[in-house]
């Protein structure tokens, strides 16, 4: 896009940059200290962003308003407006006041500490032929952040923005940017003095390396410039998402110089275990685990079987003050009522037969550390009893005892249960559901965190290969997909599993064939009947004018997500970011019949 284009105004800009009639999907994309979101503005009307969850662009962070702002789409103009926030909104990093104020493509907006900016959707379909070179750019991308994901590698982006200086240069600035970098790597040109350089294959501190030599050699020609650097994995939930984390990191520069972003993906050091984290829910509730390890208050984790709810405990454990003394895991469903009476409280002596020599308990054992108990919802109402008295009294009597034994410990407690339920049917203590929550952990299901599954598939085949001294393989495209659309009621534990067993399975990659049935013959069947649709629109499709050549194109992308994804409809319009309507609209439209696509069958008519 051109720099007359990006100071135009919004429906010439619209005009300018779609082959196709209507307007373009728009999005705002989020950047906060929990990650990279992406929001799809209305064809027209009106969405309020803020804190609340009531706001259609909701941003969980503390220095945004729970209303803080409000954006007007209308037929030829989007309208920005502050709704009298706390911490104000700023466009260009000029406050605004209560007025309305148009926005334009490529603004850069800030609520709060909360940066955002306004863009055509990543997802646009680009042409058969000739692309444009940012649709150059943003779909080899896409490749290689596929091939990251499948290789286990790294994928670097530096954005840049040239000072007032260089319009007064006759020099070819993109080739001085071209030679800084590798042969390899791809330059492309977002206005006449912004670029942004891809770096397959590089990571963070190599691709800072980079950013240097391109400030380095645009300075020797007196050319000042700002600069970004993101990589992936690490900075951005997703490939796509690298270039608006190194624009914000560049944001941050004033003057010259460049800037790396902040990470969206972290790896938790737990002990002897990392824990690879992408998703913004399990971010903020890592977040909260590192806000209340330091203090020695119950805490209560739910989640469903599988989904890692002793590894926050652990984590509780290794990041609070208590890590030097012992953390002691007690699985409550796992022993029954007689037996978890005396592990939990000992005993002395000849308290029972079999009883030949004392025996400290548990909860003695714990004393100084950290005390987990797991399915804390198992345990009989007798015990209950007992626990409470010990953690309101702070010491135990040991089973044949005369006399209480003092224990400081913290208690960190695990269910799959929905404990206020037990509580009504009178199966849990109110007393005890009370006294353990003090703060209570929700950990999100596997399927609720799909970005995830790639990253730790990656991760656990790695472990495999690495334990039984072999080669590292690789994941297919295929499998990837399947992987993403299964539902997954085992969680994390249950994917670990099943990459284990098709590492072992597998010699070079691991194909969907290597994965359980339940998992691949969606996949397998669905692959293979919408590869014959295909190849029979392939033969049949018309390609006289170019306004067909981009609805075959569309067409084509829709119909991949559907297979994807076994032709879940909700999921393909993730996929493709446009609403559900939207991508219902447009099948109809294209003679791709839902049900049909369901059973692996679409109508070959367009």
């Amino acid at each position: 896009m051109s720099e007359s284009e990006t100071s135009g105004d919004v429906t010439r800009i619209w005009s300018a940059t779609t082959p196709w009639s209507g307007r373009p999907r728009m999005v705002l994309l989020v950047w906060a200290p929990t990650g990279i979101s992406e929001f799809e503005l209305p064809e027209t009307g009106t969405i309020q962003i803020g804190r609340s969850s009531s706001c259609a662009v909701g941003i969980p962070d503390p220095s945004v308003s729970r209303v803080h702002a409000e954006i007007s789409v209308q037929a030829d103009v989007i309208l920005l407006q502050d709704l009298a926030s706390r911490n104000g909104t700023f466009v260009n990093d000029k406050q605004l006041s209560t007025e309305q104020v148009p926005l334009q493509l490529g603004d850069y907006l800030r609520f709060g500490s909360a940066e955002a900016q306004l863009q055509l959707s990543s997802r646009q379909y680009s042409r058969p032929s000739d692309p444009l070179p940012e649709q150059s750019f943003m779909n080899r991308l896409l490749v290689e952040g596929e091939r990251c994901v499948r290789f286990n590698t790294s994928l670097s982006v530096i954005s840049l923005e040239l000072g007032a200086e260089a319009r007064q240069k006759q020099l070819d600035l993109k080739q001085l940017v071209r030679e800084a970098v590798r042969g390899t790597d791809i330059v492309t040109g977002t206005s006449a003095h912004q670029f942004d350089a891809l770096l397959p294959d590089c990571g963070k501190k190599a691709a800072c390396a980079a950013a240097q030599r391109i400030q380095g050699s645009l300075e020797g020609f007196g050319i000042k410039a700002r600069l970004g650097v993101a990589a992936f994995p690490g900075d951005a939930p997703s490939a796509e998402k690298l270039p608006m984390a190194a624009q914000m990191a560049l944001r941050r520069v004033s003057g010259s110089g460049f800037a790396a972003a902040n990470e969206a993906t972290r790896v938790f050091q737990i002990g002897n275990k990392e824990i690879l984290i992408a998703d913004s829910a399990m971010l903020r509730l890592f977040g909260l685990v590192e806000r209340i390890a330091g203090t020695s208050l119950p805490v209560l984790i739910r989640g469903e079987t599988g989904s890692g709810k002793e590894i926050i405990a652990e984590a509780i454990h290794i990041l609070g003050p208590r890590s030097a003394s012992p953390m002691v895991r007690v699985n409550c469903a796992a022993l029954p009522e007689n037996l978890l009476e005396s592990e939990l409280f000992g005993y002395e002596r000849g308290a029972f037969t079999g009883a030949n020599a004392p025996k400290a308990g548990l909860l003695e054992q714990a004393s100084g550390g950290t005390l987990f108990l797991d399915e804390i919802g198992e345990m009989p109402l007798s015990l209950q009893a007992k626990l409470l008295r010990a953690l309101e009294e702070q010491s135990i009597r040991r089973l044949g005892a005369v006399k209480d034994t003092a224990v400081d410990l913290r208690i960190v407690t695990a269910t799959h249960r929905k404990l206020e339920e037990s509580v009504q049917a009178g199966a849990f203590r109110e007393d005890l559901f009370y006294r353990l929550n003090a703060f209570t952990l929700e950990v999100p299901p596997l399927r609720a965190r799909p970005g995830e599954i790639a990253l730790l598939a990656a991760r656990f085949a790695g472990e495999e290969c690495r334990l039984a001294g072999r080669p590292a393989v690789t994941i297919s495209g295929e499998t990837l997909a399947a992987l993403t659309s299964y539902d997954w009621p085992g969680n994390v534990r249950q994917l670990r599993n099943v990459i284990s067993r098709a590492a072992v399975l597998s010699e070079t990659e691991i194909d969907v064939e290597h994965l359980p049935p339940e998992i691949a013959k969606p996949a397998v069947s669905f692959k293979a009947s919408m590869a014959s649709v295909r190849s029979s629109e392939a033969r049949t499709a018309d390609f006289t004018s170019l306004k067909e050549q981009f609805r075959h194109v569309e067409r084509q992308q829709i119909i991949d997500a559907l297979v994807a994804v076994n032709g879940n409809q909700t999921k393909a319009a993730k996929i493709l970011k446009i609403p559900r309507r939207t991508l219902v609209s447009k099948m109809q439209s294209m003679g791709i019949d839902g049900p049909r696509v369901r059973r692996g069958k679409a109508r070959a008519s367009s």
